[in-house]
């Protein structure tokens, strides 16, 4: 589907569905994720410069999704909208991507999630007890 500024716009469900997010991309090149400020997305001639040097991946924060204002309201925190971009993310196939946004951006630390997860990925199922029967481990308790 098109876009503003001959982006191509695409709608992704996350969050288990409740929460509808659009990307706008443009450009050819490696990609680039990009996240907007608190004011919205607004693709501007900044973005189409970095376009002509990458594709560019603009996600809409959620609830400022047209058609989707009230989806934001799923979110119960921070944790939570960051979580949501991981979801975004790894649903686009750009889990490791490069990533910039403007510093107020608070969903920057998915990548910090992403590196919570690969730890609790190695974290043991299980351990032996004095009994020999095993002990169910997790990661969160």
């Amino acid at each position: 589907m098109s876009g503003l500024n001959g982006t191509q716009a695409r709608t992704l469900s996350v969050w288990q569905n409740r929460v509808r997010m659009r990307v706008l991309s443009k450009g050819a090149g490696p990609a680039l994720v990009f996240f907007h400020g608190p004011w919205g997305l607004h693709w501007d001639p900044f973005l189409d410069i970095l376009s002509q040097h990458f594709t560019v991946h603009a996600p809409e924060h959620p609830g400022t999704t047209p058609g989707a204002p009230d989806d934001i309201y799923h979110l119960d925190g921070l944790w939570d909208l960051i979580l949501c971009y991981d979801e975004l993310l790894e649903q686009m196939g750009l889990e490791d991507t490069p990533s910039w946004g403007i510093p107020s951006a608070p969903w920057l630390p998915a990548r910090w999630l992403r590196a919570i997860r690969a730890a609790a990925t190695a974290w043991p199922s299980s351990i032996p007890s004095a009994s020999g029967a095993t002990t169910p481990l997790s990661p969160t308790g």
